[in-house]
């Protein structure tokens, strides 16, 4: 296996290939059926296939039931600090498979740091948002770095997976909680789908979530000139 790439080894890359490994730099670990959800192949045998085909040139690496970027693809891109979770990962990626489904709709942003961070577009509203899985214990001691994120970005809506409620919103952010599996998010005693929260700021993406070589920008599909929906 190689251990440096060249500019020929760069030119073997497909657009596809590039696009993975500045996924992978972004979110440290993705599985077959995640890169397949999100556009990768139209298959999960073709998306394997390929991705085993860059594991053997070095460009990646299979940890466990994941893809990590390998010697090659750390070069080219490294990857952001922090151990992966692939639980997390699939937040998003069901996002990013409804979206593919839905006219008007992307999933324009996924970011794993500084925290979480996605922005849903659908039928031309934005809406930026924290994620965050329960991880037990007191809220006070988890939520602190929400309220200094909602500082310093201007993002204020946080989605929380948990079986609890958060039945009074703390100053500052905008708590809205849903139970693992369920689409509707419990805020201030309604039930609201994503697309029907407020728009909220947004922070620039790394790299679009959503692989799609004929996607065009992002106010094409917001207008509905275009859309991941093929007729």
């Amino acid at each position: 296996m190689k251990t440096t790439f060249s500019i020929a080894d760069l030119g073997g890359l497909m657009p596809r290939d590039r696009w993975a490994i500045d996924m992978l730099a972004e979110h440290r670990a993705l599985t077959t059926e995640q890169f397949t959800a999100l556009g990768y192949d139209s298959t999960s045998a073709g998306a394997g296939r390929r991705l085993r085909a860059l594991a053997r040139c070095g460009w990646l690496v299979r940890v466990g039931s994941g893809w990590r970027l390998g010697l090659l693809g750390v070069q080219r891109r490294r990857p952001v600090p922090g151990e992966p979770d692939l639980t997390v990962d699939q937040f998003f990626v069901d996002l990013a498979a409804l979206a593919r489904t839905q006219a008007r709709t992307d999933l324009r942003a996924w970011r794993s740091v500084p925290a979480p961070y996605g922005e849903y577009l659908h039928n031309g509203k934005r809406i930026g948002f924290w994620y965050q899985r329960d991880p037990g214990g007191p809220p006070s001691r988890w939520l602190r770095r929400y309220y200094s994120l909602a500082d310093n970005t201007g993002v204020r809506l946080l989605l929380v997976t948990t079986d609890n409620h958060f039945e009074h919103q703390p100053g500052g952010l905008t708590i809205a909680t849903s139970r693992p599996g369920e689409l509707a998010w419990h805020l201030r005693g309604e039930r609201l789908a994503l697309h029907e929260h407020p728009e909220a700021e947004q922070l620039d993406p790394p790299v679009h979530p959503i692989y799609d070589p004929q996607r065009q920008y992002d106010e094409a599909i917001a207008d509905g000139v275009y859309s991941y929906v093929r007729a």
